[in-house]
């Protein structure tokens, strides 16, 4: 068995780091993320919940098994096949990567960006890159 570990980190930008909400995964296999952080952004110790993200906040993706699970958030389609990814950590180019207000950053420890209204009304998603079809999940938007 492979036990990974992924960490999502929001802070507002206008609200101190230390009042940031921490948003923890683990993924015991290619089936299910499993999360581990606060419980009002989703359910713990749930298997592909859905997250409550807020536009305005921004969010640091911190994914430790970023090579055994690579995380997007998505458009989602009918299926897995049909998602559209939004922001990636394999991908380059995408279209909300190079908006300056999404200001996204990877570096060495993930990426970050921040959730503008025009990214908000497309995201309703994320997955595992590799495992799209079983490591999938909805997102709600909090305006």
């Amino acid at each position: 068995m492979v036990t990974c570990a992924m960490t999502l980190v929001a802070c507002s930008q206008n609200t101190p780091a230390e009042t940031s909400v921490l948003l923890a995964f683990t993924a015991t296999n290619a089936q299910d993320y499993v999360y581990t952080g606060d419980s009002s952004v989703a359910v713990v110790n749930a298997e592909d919940p859905a997250l409550t993200l807020t536009v305005g906040t921004r969010y640091k993706v911190m994914n430790d098994v970023r090579t055994l699970h690579p995380f997007e958030f998505i458009t989602r389609g009918a299926d897995a096949s049909t998602d559209v990814v939004l922001l990636s950590e394999l991908s380059d180019g995408l279209a909300f990567e190079s908006d300056p207000d999404v200001n996204f950053v990877v570096d060495e420890s993930g990426f970050s960006f921040t959730l503008t209204a025009q990214l908000a009304a497309q995201l309703d998603g994320y997955r595992c890159a590799f495992h799209p079809a079983s490591m999938r999940a909805p997102i709600l938007i909090n305006p």
